[in-house]
């Protein structure tokens, strides 16, 4: 009787699992959960439809990205000097790559490999908790979850036009970019590259900037910090931005008499986060942390590393739905995700977390 009942037990949990895998698409190494996949017009093939925009404008980043401070873009505006191009560039890459995200400090609290995750919050039982984040903090696009691989994307996410425009583009004032507003920011691709900044390097848990002029005061230091900056030079590459202030000289007291005022109401986009205090529940677990014991891979778009028990990057990825009949088991040479910098697609943010205690 005792393993009659485990029995089904355990195949409750495959069910949920493979219930919640239905809604689970992936565009390269990026998965898209909860966003009503398969449904006409859904957030998931919006999102699928978008994402390739993006690695293509990651890619003009990075090219632009190498001249440094000889860019005509706004490096130098944002970045300060060549010393952190390296930095910079590993940022961009692992984005273009979707490389898988460690989660764990290893020994007692195993390492396990995750893929970015964008994750739908809806008013709907499964994510009424992230829309309730969502509403409670006004001007709220989109979110991070501290220490984890998930991108909620709150409802006002849908209403902000896809790209950025050239008329986006701020202008120089007494060598100052003015109008300090977040204008270049507010766009979908951008917001999705600051979202994913969260991912892939340290970063300001709090204060972080996103108004264009504010941003460019920052130090080089605090500049790696604040993922506004990131999505902000990514911006100006797209639509090709070219007034900036000459970093070679100090900024003219004269901007605060020229500058545009700004609005005394606050309408700036807010970069908010889901604290790390709060448990992922088992809904949006779009992969389990060990995969020795399964028999099913949970989508086309992952495997498992029978070295490790760990869940990785299958070599082959395609996008659309989650297919229950693929094998959990890796081929035996796999080369990880790949991409431009990403080594085998996986970045261990290790350091992110300690730091972010």
């Amino acid at each position: 009787m005792f393993v009659k009942y485990l029995s089904l037990w355990v195949f409750a949990l495959v069910l949920l699992q493979l219930i919640s895998a239905e809604d689970t698409v992936s565009s390269g190494n990026y998965l898209i959960h909860l966003c009503n996949s398969g449904q006409p017009g859904s957030d998931a093939s919006k999102l699928q439809n978008l994402l390739p925009l993006v690695y293509n404008g990651l890619q003009n980043v990075i090219a632009d990205l190498q001249l440094g401070t000889a860019s005509t873009h706004g490096y130098s505006a944002f970045f300060k000097n060549d010393s952190s191009k390296a930095e910079v560039m590993l940022v961009y890459q692992n984005m273009a790559a979707g490389a898988s995200v460690a989660l764990g400090r290893g020994r007692n609290n195993p390492i396990s490999l995750k893929h970015p995750t964008f994750v739908c919050a809806n008013n709907v039982p499964d994510t009424d908790f992230l829309y309730q984040y969502c509403t409670s903090t006004p001007n709220t696009p989109l979110m991070s979850w501290m220490r984890t691989e998930l991108i909620p994307l709150c409802p006002l996410f849908w209403t902000i036009k896809k790209h950025p425009r050239l008329l986006d583009c701020p202008l120089v004032v007494a060598n100052t970019l003015t109008p300090n507003d977040d204008r270049l920011l507010l766009n979908q691709e951008a917001l999705l590259v600051a979202s994913l900044v969260h991912l892939y390097h340290d970063y300001f848990s709090e204060d972080m900037v996103v108004t264009i002029t504010d941003a460019s005061e920052l130090s080089a230091s605090e500049s790696l910090m604040n993922p506004a900056t990131y999505a902000l030079y990514y911006a100006a590459v797209q639509v090709g931005c070219i007034n900036f202030p000459n970093m070679q000289k100090p900024h003219d007291e004269l901007r605060r008499l020229l500058e545009v005022p700004a609005d005394s109401n606050d309408t700036n986009i807010r970069l908010t986060g889901v604290p790390s205090s709060v448990p992922v529940p088992p809904g949006l677990n779009t992969l389990q942390d060990f995969c020795n014991d399964a028999v099913y891979a949970p989508n086309a778009t992952v495997c498992c590393d029978e070295s490790t028990g760990l869940w990785i990057p299958a070599p082959v990825i395609r996008d659309g739905p989650a297919a229950t009949f693929v094998s959990a088991s890796c081929p035996q040479i796999t080369g990880g995700t790949g991409g431009v910098g990403a080594g085998s697609g996986v970045i261990n943010t290790r350091r992110r977390m300690i730091n972010a205690q």
